[in-house]
């Protein structure tokens, strides 16, 4: 089973919840304005980081798609730009 761990790059509310460190292998937003009865609201959290990866991913897949889930995984880590 491969993972990507990830990090935001945008603060939200001064929250210190992104990880940090030589094991972060991609950086994503972290928060982003929705729409809410009224008006909008910025929502926060890793939750909605997680789906610009698994974007970078389906991109990854999209482009080449008779890669392995590892290889995808192992394009996205050696690709990154910090």
């Amino acid at each position: 089973l491969e993972s990507l761990e990830f990090a935001n790059t945008t603060p939200c509310a001064n929250q210190l919840t992104s990880n940090s460190g030589a094991h972060v292998d991609v950086a994503a937003p972290f928060s982003y304005y929705t729409t809410v009865p009224g008006g909008y609201e910025v929502r926060c959290g890793t939750s909605e980081s997680s789906a610009f990866v698994s974007g970078v991913a389906a991109l990854v897949r999209a482009r080449h798609p008779a890669m392995s889930n590892s290889e995808v995984v192992w394009r996205i880590r050696t690709t990154a730009r910090d």
